[in-house]
């Protein structure tokens, strides 16, 4: 890149020193029109090219931020439903338990008879538990 900075600078010079030998100038009659062409490149460059940068960019980033707005929405709504249908699943697979009839076993019933001992005999106190 410096290379064909260097040369154009060269060729320029070169292009300068003939015209001021010769007296002639080099694309005389086109140079206004280069110059009004080079100054409507350099506005666009400089100001419209921006501005038009600035105005979309704007808008994208408000239609990606309102983009991810949706897709978080829709991963915390699929994150719900996810736990419903395990919340159904469990329902379903723990109130199906089957129900014993049968005779308690002799340790229980030990256990039970234990407990009711100790509650009339006032050692333990008993916590209240209160559901919602």
């Amino acid at each position: 890149m410096l290379f064909l900075s260097i040369l154009g600078i060269v060729l320029l010079i070169a292009i300068k020193r003939w015209e001021l030998q010769t007296g002639a100038v080099l694309w005389g009659s086109t140079r206004p029109k280069i110059g009004r062409l080079c100054a409507t490149a350099l506005l666009w460059v400089e100001r419209i090219i921006p501005a038009l940068v600035r105005v979309y960019g704007r808008r994208v980033f408000k239609a990606s931020l309102a983009y991810i707005h949706r897709a978080s929405a829709h991963v915390v709504l699929y994150a719900e439903h996810l736990l419903e249908r395990t919340l159904v699943w469990i329902r379903r697979t723990t109130s199906s338990a089957p129900q014993r009839t049968g005779e308690v076993s002799a340790f229980l019933r030990e256990v039970g008879e234990h407990k009711k001992r100790l509650l009339k005999s006032g050692q333990v106190r008993v916590r209240k538990v209160v559901q919602e």
